[in-house]
């Protein structure tokens, strides 16, 4: 994320997204009741005596006040939509709706109603350089490639084996080799568009023989110098869950988000068997701990936490928390650990002192 502007007495800013993962970070930032201004396109209206016409779209500088946004990380765009504010005076439309389209690569400026530490934390992490890691999970009938980002596992191909046992000669070799080497053909393409640089290789151990001498052969070791060769009992999907569970991938993805949720919902479900005092469950009982100035790690989940940025009653939740130097983690809910937050209401807080007697009591 580029902050080319950022005054933090008026809380306005101005930014360009540099990648799909800034996009979906900015859903916590642009907040209902901001203001966005942005180029955009806009259908111009005819006045016929008898009826109106549309007219061309035309290129417009607009303001607008945000009322709902929208993710969609397919087609890597973020939507916002909202009631026009400021407009060129040959446009008469003030007052109507307008969605914006916020793309990587396009600037825009943002006038807030007010800025959370959180918020302020997300965009420092943004603004630095993050290097990009390719996983590859091989299965045995089944394969994913996909870049380790900041807020998840990004999947960009999945290759499936159509090479069949030869009936006549029975070679693993000759059944597995060509469907390594569209597997590979896929990952070349993927280095080259998201310059990758390091490299993570998940496969079964069937397969291993044949790894090293192919990742040789297609040049792959010369474009990415960063090459582990790790073994899970599961290609795929599967062997993806296998390795984030893993010790040793805290070492791997010490600077990356997803590694970091990880460790807050596992020390959250430890807590629960340990049946940790110090441990709220759900938005009713975090806001009784807020009560109490007991909050010292709050656990959301990302869809849960843009309702309560958009509840006035809920942002205060938010507010009180940090003023009381608790600090705010944001989970991605489309993920393994983020489904077992949600399990849990999609909510939970770490207390400074045992509160769940209280609330008995």
């Amino acid at each position: 994320m580029k902050i080319l502007e950022f005054d933090k007495k008026r809380l306005r800013l101005r930014l360009v997204p540099e990648s799909v993962e800034d996009l979906y970070y900015l859903t916590y930032i642009i907040n209902k009741g901001d203001i966005l201004y942005a180029w955009t396109k806009r259908t111009l209206k005819i006045e016929r005596s008898y009826r109106k016409e549309r007219g061309e779209k035309i290129k417009v500088y607009l303001g607008i006040k945000v009322e709902d946004l929208e993710f969609s990380e397919f087609v890597n765009r973020l939507r916002v939509k909202g009631i026009v504010v400021d407009a060129p005076d040959y446009l008469p439309i003030k007052g109507q709706y307008h969605t914006i389209i916020i793309e990587v690569g396009k600037e825009f400026y943002l006038e807030k109603q007010e800025l959370f530490e959180f918020q302020l934390e997300i965009l420092e992490e943004r603004s630095k350089r993050v290097s990009n890691v390719m996983i590859i999970s091989i299965g045995e009938e089944n394969s994913l490639i996909g870049l380790l980002r900041l807020n998840g596992f990004l999947t960009i191909a999945e290759i499936n084996r159509t090479t069949t046992k030869d009936e006549k000669t029975f070679s693993l070799k000759k059944i597995y080799e060509p469907y390594l080497r569209e597997v590979f053909s896929y990952a070349l393409r993927i280095i080259d568009k998201y310059s990758v640089d390091t490299i993570l290789i998940l496969h079964t151990s069937i397969i291993k023989p044949w790894l090293s001498d192919i990742v040789k052969n297609m040049h792959i070791d010369k474009k990415v110098k960063n090459i582990r060769f790790i073994v899970v009992s599961e290609g795929g999907i599967s062997g993806i869950y296998e390795f984030m569970r893993r010790n040793d991938v805290m070492k791997i993805l010490k600077e990356a988000r997803l590694s970091f949720e990880i460790t807050q919902v596992n020390e959250v479900y430890d807590r629960l068997l340990r049946d940790d005092k110090k441990l709220v469950l759900g938005l009713e009982e975090v806001k009784f701990a807020t009560e109490l100035g007991a909050i010292d790690k709050l656990i959301i989940t990302d869809s849960l936490m843009r309702k309560v940025l958009d509840d006035s009653e809920l942002r205060n939740l938010i507010k009180n928390i940090e003023k009381q130097q608790g600090k705010i983690i944001i989970v991605k809910e489309n993920t393994e650990h983020g489904l077992k937050l949600k399990s849990l209401g999609g909510i939970v807080a770490i207390t400074r002192f045992n509160v769940r007697d209280l609330m008995v009591s």
